[in-house]
C-alpha cells in the first residue's frame, strides 16, 4: 500500500479535498457545514493522500502573521492509523522549511499524535467549533 502525497491543482482535485473534509468535520463530528466551506477571503495550499489512486486524506496550510499554520487535517475513516496523516504533516512541513514557525490547532484526541511528531502544546485549551483544541507549535 503506497501512499502518494500531492498539492492539489484544479478544481476537481480542490473539490475532492472539502468532500473528504466534509466527510470527516461533518458527517462523523457534526460540525456545521457552513464552519467548514472554504473562507474564499483565505489562500491557503491545499494536499491530498492518495492510496491506489484514491483520494483518502486532505489538509491545507497557509502563512498567517504568527507563522505558518497547518489546518483541516481530514483521513477518511477507513486510512486511519496507516501513516497517511503523518506523511500528510512531513509533506507540508518539507514544503515549508524548518527554518520557518510551524503552528496548527489540534482537536484534543490527537494531541498525542502531534506530539509523537514534534509538536508541543502551547497556551490553555480552548474551543473551535464548538470542540476542545490546543494550540500547538513544531519544535524542531
Amino acid at each position: 500500500m503506497a501512499i502518494k502525497i500531492m498539492c492539489a491543482k484544479n478544481s476537481g482535485e480542490y473539490e475532492k479535498c472539502f468532500d473528504i473534509q466534509k466527510e470527516v468535520f461533518a458527517i462523523e463530528q457534526g460540525i456545521p457545514e457552513k464552519l467548514i466551506a472554504d473562507d474564499k477571503s483565505i489562500f491557503a495550499t491545499y494536499v491530498y493522500a492518495s492510496i491506489d489512486e484514491k483520494k483518502v486524506g486532505a489538509a491545507r496550510y497557509r502563512n498567517t502573521k504568527m507563522g505558518f499554520k497547518l489546518e483541516r487535517f481530514a483521513v477518511l475513516k477507513k486510512y486511519r492509523k496507516k501513516g497517511v496523516g503523518k506523511l500528510l504533516v512531513q509533506f507540508i512541513e518539507q514544503k515549508i522549511g524548518c527554518d520557518k514557525t510551524i503552528y496548527l490547532h489540534a482537536q484534543d484526541p490527537v494531541v498525542g499524535f502531534y506530539s509523537n511528531i514534534g509538536y508541543q502544546k502551547v497556551g490553555d485549551k480552548f474551543l473551535e467549533a464548538g470542540i476542545a483544541h490546543w494550540k500547538m507549535i513544531k519544535i524542531w
